[in-house]
């Protein structure tokens, strides 16, 4: 057989195929060919038919014109409906030189046993039993009986068989029973199998078990772990005689909101399919698993995961100022140079609409403008803004041609500054916005490239107790523009304490530095945070310079109400510009019922700075 091109080609006076049939003595007697070209893939299914049909067909396939009528057939069924051109070009093509009821002479089919054990890893508990199912196969009609034997199988656990030899096709029940001092352990136990002189082996696995397992030692998160990274993996000490695991994990302690419910795991450890929320406290516990039982459940443990740009700290609770996903646009307001700001359906990061404006290929200068909206003092906890984007802005690898900024107004829109990369706390911006081409907001930094849906946070606690404006401005120059620039999910949220006693100690009001021999007078802002009337005691320490306090040690309070605190300290004549003074000032509430009481503190440290010793502050 010759699967290429015109082997039978009757347009010569002799084919290949034919020169190789007409050889005196030698030769074939057969001969099967193209006469015309053929090709590789429909070739390369024809002969393998034609092999396979030698070892699977029922009866007649070893005759020269069953052989081939086979692999014409596999392509005309490969062939998108029957009669097509490719497959009737090749039963035209495809010839036998010879007699196409020649029998081809095949060697007898090789019969053989298989052997196979479902379950092939078996558990035992010691005093018990267990069982698996020996499969005896056979290939080619073998039929002669198999003698099964076991070995490696450990002292104290007997084997029993219920049937041994098997004829096959036929099971066997391999009964496996431990003794109540078999030895506990894993081991691997050879199953052998021999019928006329064929040999063939199975490794089995066996676990044997003293009982249920014991308790499991949990290893990370540690116990009462704070700052958890949102894709960590939860890990345990495997326990004795342990084989697989449960796993709970949930939002409260006594596991009514289960997170995950995790059955049958077979590692120590489990990693979450998504990650964990940020700022969240969760409360975990495994136990372990085997043939024999189910272990207790180990000590409860918990952990805290980190928190993410934006998320509102300890002691805190997020209060939404203003929010909106477009689906109305009161308070909105657009404006600016080739203005094209709309809302749009076309992208959104939650259904349905977002705010959209073109990256133009003219000069433009395209604003967006929020309503006005009141942030309230927060006492130093964070004020944050949250929008999703996606732009598609003309830029080139290293700056922005085009660009859009974000900015901000504290009176009601008359004047504007921008909101600079370091309070984008993600999604910063990209590069730095071309001056050379006519683009308004040439020399700022912009976004600008390509960039897919995206959250940007930003920290607007400097703001906190005024009213203030949020403007989204695209600019473009006079050359190419893209698709440009989407808006969505915006809103502004504060971070409030809201306890019951809570002092807060301001460290604005602060005087400037004194040199050696002189007074450095400290002066700071006490305010009662909380929701009743408090006093408060202050305690001053100081490491080396004397430093007093010129307001009273105990100071009465109403919610709301702010006080000056005073500290001197006198710098000695002889201090040196290197001396570095250390003061702690501690505020501490006399009202709170809890212990410890609610509490505020501030470090001072003077060091020198040119001519004198200034003060430097932190809460």
């Amino acid at each position: 057989t010759s699967f290429a091109c015109l082997t039978g080609n009757y347009a010569v006076t002799e084919s290949f195929g034919e020169t190789w049939m007409l050889q005196s003595n030698k030769g074939a007697i057969a001969f099967i060919g193209s006469s015309a070209s053929t090709y590789w893939t429909p070739d390369d299914m024809m002969e393998r038919a034609m092999m396979n049909s030698l070892y699977t067909s029922a009866e007649a396939a070893n005759v020269v014109g069953s052989f081939t009528y086979a692999g014409l057939m596999a392509v005309e069924a490969s062939r998108p409906g029957t009669g097509t051109a490719q497959s009737l070009y090749y039963w035209e093509a495809y010839n036998i030189l010879g007699d196409p009821s020649l029998e081809m002479l095949i060697g007898p089919k090789t019969s053989d046993f298989t052997l196979t054990a479902e379950p092939s890893n078996i558990t035992v508990c010691q005093s018990g039993s267990n069982t698996t199912t020996i499969g005896v196969g056979q290939t080619n009609g073998f039929s002669t009986p198999v003698t099964l034997s076991l070995s490696g199988v450990p002292n104290g656990v007997t084997p029993d068989l219920s049937i041994n030899p098997v004829t096959p096709p036929n099971n066997s029940q391999l009964t496996l029973s431990a003794a109540h001092n078999a030895p506990t352990g894993e081991y691997t136990l050879l199953l052998s199998g021999d019928a006329g002189g064929l040999h063939h082996e199975y490794n089995l696995g066996l676990s044997v078990f003293e009982g249920s397992p014991d308790s499991v030692a949990l290893s990370s998160p540690a116990n009462g772990a704070t700052s958890v990274a949102s894709d960590a993996s939860l890990t345990w000490t495997a326990g004795l005689a342990g084989q697989t695991y449960d796993l709970q994990v949930a939002l409260d302690s006594n596991f009514t909101q289960l997170v995950y419910n995790k059955t049958g795991l077979s590692q120590a450890s489990f990693t979450p399919s998504s990650q964990w929320t940020t700022n969240t406290t969760y409360y975990w516990r495994v136990r372990a698993v085997n043939a024999c039982g189910t272990g207790t459940y180990s000590t409860t443990y918990q952990f805290k995961t980190e928190l993410a740009a934006g998320d509102c700290p300890d002691g805190t609770q997020a209060t939404s100022l203003y929010a909106t996903d477009f689906t109305s646009t009161t308070g909105w307001v657009h404006t600016g140079t080739n203005d094209t700001w709309t809302r749009s359906a076309s992208r959104y990061a939650s259904p349905s609409y977002s705010f959209y404006s073109v990256d133009k290929n003219a000069i433009s200068l395209q604003q967006l403008i929020s309503p006005s909206i009141s942030i309230p003092e927060t006492f130093g906890e964070p004020v944050i803004l949250k929008f999703w984007h996606w732009f598609n802005i003309e830029a080139n690898s290293t700056s922005c041609f085009d660009g859009a900024i974000l900015e901000i107004s504290t009176n009601g829109g008359q004047t504007w500054s921008q909101i600079p990369d370091s309070l984008l706390m993600t999604s910063g911006y990209k590069g730095t916005i071309s001056s050379s081409y006519g683009n308004p907001l040439g020399g700022s930094k912009g976004w600008c490239g390509y960039q897919d849906w995206s959250e940007a946070v930003v920290d607007l606690t400097a703001y906190a107790g005024q009213s203030v404006k949020l403007r989204f401005s695209q600019g473009s120059d006079a050359s190419l523009g893209l698709e440009g620039w989407y808006v969505d999910d915006f809103s502004l949220t504060v971070c409030e304490a809201k306890p019951d006693y809570r002092p807060y100690i301001s460290t604005s009001n602060v005087t400037i530095g004194q040199a050696p021999g002189q007074e450095v007078v400290v002066r700071l802002e006490l305010t009662n945070a909380g929701l009743n009337p408090d006093g408060y005691s202050l305690d001053l320490t100081s490491s080396l310079w004397v430093a007093s306090m010129l307001t009273r040690d105990v100071i009465e309070l109403q919610p709301g109400e702010t006080t000056v605190v005073e500290i001197t300290v006198n710098i000695p004549a002889d201090a040196n510009f290197g001396d570095v003074e250390h003061l702690l000032l501690t505020v501490t509430s006399m009202n709170d019922p809890d212990t410890p009481p609610a509490k505020d503190e501030v470090s001072i440290d003077l060091m020198a700075a040119l001519q004198s010793f200034i003060p430097v502050i932190s809460n």
